[in-house]
């Protein structure tokens, strides 16, 4: 067995020889040694990371949880690689509504983009009444809690 490694993990060879022989008593002829092979876990923005240390071994993975009003991006989990490299580099990213006036309306404030939380007011032309309530908030999905149309006013 290679000093510092386990047989589960992935090791980088380190010598200041080119080879090694195995001599009759199964020792190695030269300081031989395997090094295990870490992927760096760098610090995360508006979030934290599970296990929350700075390195993880090969085939180890990690997960990404983001703060209120962000998401993981491109995805909330990675894996350490053979090359000792995380197979993705995730940000948390903040999260949005995509909003339109109604037909025969108007939004206030008059934005087509809003964070998870905020809250936008849908105010009708003459002779239309907002349904089924004339407020809608973004929610931690990217979702507009309620479908407001501007109908007319029977």
């Amino acid at each position: 067995m290679w000093p510092h490694a386990t047989s589960k993990e992935s090791c980088q060879i380190k010598s200041n020889v080119s080879r090694s022989t195995c001599n009759k008593q199964g020792v190695l002829t030269n300081d031989v040694k395997c090094l295990r092979i870490l992927c760096p876990i760098s610090p995360l923005k508006h979030g934290k990371i599970s296990p929350n240390q700075p390195k993880i071994g090969v085939g180890h993975t990690v997960k990404y949880e983001c703060n209120f009003g962000y998401t993981a991006s491109p995805v909330n989990v990675v894996t350490c690689n053979k090359q000792g490299v995380l197979t993705n580099e995730v940000k948390c990213v903040p999260m949005i509504c995509q909003i339109s006036p109604p037909e025969h309306g108007q939004i206030s404030p008059n934005q087509l983009i809003i964070g998870v939380g905020k809250t936008v007011k849908y105010e009708c032309d003459f002779g239309y009444t907002a349904s089924p309530v004339n407020v809608a908030t973004c929610n931690k999905q990217g979702v507009m809690s309620n479908k407001v149309k501007c109908v007319p006013i029977m």
